[in-house]
């Protein structure tokens, strides 16, 4: 899978995280995720076209990304199912704008929505907007402070062991084996986000107002994906709105 080579961002030390995440660790690799169709499937038969299932046919996937952030999961769909279809969700207007600009090159199958997705209820919703680390925004900023606590005690968690583990290939390495190029990386992203995370918790953020409808309104608003399509994937990654998301998905559309 190639990672891709250039896209805007808005947190240099969030972005690392995530790319590294995404694209270096593969942390959404088969097992964990794989949609029935593939490319494969649809360059044999020819097909790769159609919307339409059955024997014989290959159907593009549709994905729909709750809470797409500046788009390094979609950019990483489009990169293993080329042919996929992506509806890109985000309320925040600084991340949209990144998120349509890396988006642009896959306008054809790809469309960015600037709202937020509610449960049940449609309206103007505010968000605690955190420029330094904005896939940290939040509708819910009391609850926040909790969060980063345990988001805190992780990363030591994570970092102890990281650290533990480049000991224990450089010990290996002075003796002739282990690679410490495989480990450095990976504790370099963490000491960053540790870093920004630190700063992060002084800034109170500022209020930010978006639109909010329901999964199920916004589906029906958009002409990416056709009603009678099935969805294959949706990801949903919205701090601590995941529930009411879902709640906003009429039964019909299940």
């Amino acid at each position: 899978l190639r990672s891709p080579s250039r896209f805007k961002y808005l947190s240099v030390d969030e972005t690392r995280y995530l790319y590294q995440e995404i694209f270096v660790e593969r942390c959404y690799e088969a097992p964990v995720l794989r949609l029935p169709e593939h490319e494969a499937e649809a360059k044999r038969d020819g097909s790769a076209g159609s919307n339409l299932g059955g024997p014989g046919r290959a159907r593009r996937c549709n994905i729909v990304d709750v809470g797409a952030n500046i788009g390094l999961f979609a950019l990483y769909c489009k990169r293993r199912w080329p042919s996929s279809r992506v509806l890109c969700i985000e309320p925040m207007r600084a991340t949209s704008e990144v998120l349509r600009h890396n988006m642009a090159p896959f306008k054809d199958s790809t469309l960015c929505v600037e709202v937020a997705a509610s449960s049940k209820s449609q309206g103007e919703v505010a968000f605690q907007y955190f420029p330094e680390m904005p896939g940290e925004s939040t509708r819910h900023p009391d609850e926040r402070s909790h969060r980063q606590q345990v988001f805190s005690r992780k990363i030591e968690s994570d970092l102890a062991c990281i650290r533990g583990a480049r000991t224990a290939v450089g010990a290996e390495t002075e003796g002739g084996g282990g690679n410490e190029s495989e480990v450095e990386p990976r504790l370099l992203a963490m000491e960053d986000i540790e870093a920004q995370a630190r700063k992060q918790s002084g800034c109170g953020g500022k209020e930010e107002k978006c639109r909010a409808e329901p999964l199920s309104a916004i589906l029906a608003g958009q002409r990416l994906i056709r009603s009678d399509d099935r969805i294959d994937l949706v990801k949903i990654d919205v701090e601590g709105e995941e529930l009411a998301v879902t709640e906003g998905i009429k039964d019909l559309d299940w």
